[in-house]
């Protein structure tokens, strides 16, 4: 389960490099990697 918030931080990576400067693609998928994980941590507390 702990790679996904690793995938969804190289998908958005990927995706924000084409259309952002290299330190702000960054910062936006540090940040989808936070979002996915907590979610997944919720989710996780949720069902157990």
């Amino acid at each position: 389960w702990s790679i996904i918030p690793y995938f969804v931080y190289l998908v958005s990576l990927w995706y924000f490099t084409g259309m952002m400067r290299l330190l702000a693609a960054f910062v936006g998928s540090v940040a989808c990697w936070g979002i996915s994980a907590w979610v997944l941590i919720i989710c996780w507390i949720k069902l157990h």
